[in-house]
């Protein structure tokens, strides 16, 4: 296309930069419709050439990123070098996580999913007009992040997107909430992967797998005394968690389930950059990044007294809400289709009812639910498709042509009161003649192994890959039950 003619007047231009004419031809007429002129590009070449040339007007730039040749990232970072007080604003069919990074590292202005409404593109213009007068900087654009159980194009994870890109570019420590089953270690790892610490660790920790009266050693180090053959006595520091990550990011999982002396010195950390290990005359700083989540509400907890609350406002500075999948169905096609292509080396696919099936449930367990039920169909499946009872029977755990029907509760109780009794006798049979106390005080634990991992295991599918349900109908508390499921190996 041949270069646009300069305008002399005042009136701010809009560079218009794609090659599609639809989108062109309506997006040229809305914005002229707001008493603004444009100037359109049909490839980035031309637009590229056009940015060099200073007496050309441009007080906004809207480019897809998608271009035949060279993509639109290119031309902005040709708007970067020769117009660096132009915002730019992107458009593009693929809002991906890759995308909304690439976008908001690069101070990106606003980037838009297509289709976008009309009105929402006029309404970014019009914010860039009148901020068209800050600098921006340029970054690189090389970083590639796959992200399986963060795909998705809806508006709610548009918004998580977007908030990944700010956490990456900041020192503040990042509060990931959600529910259960939510995958909010996924977005923990996509702020440091997207960071300028990717290269350092990443140092993930569930404090409910760790004994309470280690946690707080274990988290901050101890120094001990050691005495050398000469009688010389020096000081040694046995690392905790806070020096093990070094300038990486500290990604702590349920930061509810910390003890009150462990939330006070993640307060220090945050607070000073600093903390004391066990035992040590000296503070040591803390170079990392700490990031948390929480599937439970901290203020509520804060109002039951068993959160700090200067810790929970601290954490509130930088909060990312990542939303049911329940409220973003439309996601969850996405999801199970790269869920599935994972499977197997040939891949797998989702036939019609299948993915009408998905479409259709509530995923109260959220995404571990529907990753759990595409894995287990994709497993029992002899071919490389899904239907919807694969994943039906998949979800459920059960097949139903496979199981006796029981007559009576009584009769089943009978038949298991048999069974725990022919399992005692075999076990007494195998340790005949051992009189050891120890060998005794097993029996319990053996015979818990053999019985809680199925009832763990149904129940928590029963109820749909809910944690906290499973917990409640337990009577259990939900780090303890998280500590039985670590152990046998039940997600």
């Amino acid at each position: 296309m041949s270069l646009p003619e300069q305008i002399n007047a005042p009136t701010p231009v809009v560079w218009i930069v794609d090659d599609e004419p639809a989108i062109c031809w309506s997006l040229r007429k809305a914005i002229e419709a707001q008493g603004l002129r444009t100037s359109v590009f049909s490839n980035a070449e031309s637009a590229i050439e056009s940015l060099a040339d200073s007496q050309l007007p441009c007080d906004v730039l809207v480019t897809d990123i998608r271009l035949p040749k060279k993509d639109g990232f290119s031309v902005a970072e040709a708007s970067y070098q020769h117009r660096p007080h132009v915002p730019i604003i992107l458009m593009t069919a693929f809002g991906d996580l890759e995308t909304a990074v690439k976008a908001m590292r690069a101070k990106v202005f606003e980037y838009l999913v297509k289709p976008f409404d009309l009105k929402d593109a006029l309404q970014a213009i019009d914010k860039a007009i009148a901020e068209r007068n800050k600098p921006v900087v340029a970054v690189d654009f090389s970083l590639s992040i796959p992200e399986a159980l963060l795909l998705g194009r809806s508006p709610r994870i548009q918004q998580v997107y977007r908030q990944i890109a700010l956490a990456a570019g900041s020192e503040q420590p990042v509060l990931i909430t959600g529910p259960e089953g939510a995958p909010l270690e996924s977005v923990a790892s996509a702020i440091h992967r997207n960071s300028d610490r990717a290269l350092q660790p990443f140092l993930s920790v569930l404090p409910s797998t760790i004994s309470l009266s280690a946690l707080e050693r274990e988290f901050v180090g101890c120094a001990f005394l050691e005495t050398s053959k000469d009688s010389i006595k020096s000081t040694t520091l046995k690392t905790g968690l806070l020096g093990l990550v070094g300038e990486g990011t500290l990604f702590i999982e349920e930061v509810a389930d910390l003890p009150r002396s462990v939330q006070l010195q993640l307060l220090r950390v945050l607070d000073q950059g600093c903390y004391l290990p066990f035992d040590s005359p000296q503070t040591h700083p803390f170079r990392g990044h700490v990031i948390v989540s929480s599937t439970r509400e901290l203020r509520d907890l804060v109002e039951l007294g068993e959160f700090d609350p200067h810790l929970e406002r601290r954490l509130q500075v930088l909060r990312i809400q990542v939303p049911t999948l329940g409220s973003r169905k439309e996601d969850a096609l996405e999801i199970a289709d790269a869920l599935a292509a994972r499977c197997r080396v040939e891949g797998m696919r989702i036939e019609a009812d299948g993915r009408a099936w998905i479409l259709e449930q509530e995923w109260l367990g959220d995404v571990r639910q529907l990753r759990n039920t595409v894995e287990r169909a994709a497993i029992a499946s002899h071919g490389n498709a899904l239907n919807a009872e694969d994943l039906r029977k998949a979800a459920t755990g059960l097949d139903a042509r496979n199981i006796p029907r029981m007559t009576g509760s009584s009769q089943f109780e009978v038949e298991l009161a048999n069974a725990v009794r022919h399992w005692l006798l075999d076990h007494l049979s195998q340790h005949e003649g051992t009189n050891s106390e120890e060998e005794f005080g097993m029996l319990y634990d053996e015979f818990l192994a053999v019985v809680e991992p199925p009832l763990l295991r149904e129940l928590f599918h029963r109820l749909q890959f809910n944690r906290a349900a499973t917990a409640a109908k337990l009577g259990l508390h939900r780090s303890t039950l998280r500590q039985k499921m670590r152990k046998y190996e039940i997600d």
